[in-house]
């Protein structure tokens, strides 16, 4: 029978800690315990703890995704060769020539271009 490992080895992020958190991440330093016994209560991780203890005030922002345009099929073409091309371009070196106005993202094409 094989064993589920999903239980140990979890993808993704969790979401930002809530203010209860942060609230017992401080006080548990307050009263002297280690990192350790202050993240299994809340059931964080110990780097999580610690990367909050280091920088307290920061507030963190999530990035927002670049703008996403609809291709038409001739465009993907023409947009495909000029990759083909140049596949060092950046995004806005690739979208101009291929008659595009705005481009997707500042990244280079060939990371944000599945072909």
């Amino acid at each position: 029978m094989p064993h589920d490992y999903s239980k140990h080895f979890k993808r993704g992020r969790k979401k930002d800690l809530t203010l209860d958190e942060k609230q017992k991440i401080v006080s548990g330093l307050i009263s002297g315990f280690k990192i350790n016994a202050i993240s299994k209560p809340i059931s964080r991780d110990w780097r999580t703890v610690k990367k909050y203890l280091a920088n307290v005030n920061n507030i963190r922002t999530r990035r927002t995704k670049g703008q996403h345009i609809v291709l038409q099929k001739k465009h993907l073409t023409h947009l495909k060769q000029e990759i083909s091309r140049n596949p060092l371009s950046t995004s806005l070196q690739a979208f101009a020539p291929a008659g595009i106005d705005k481009p997707v993202s500042r990244a280079p094409v060939v990371a944000s271009c599945k072909l």
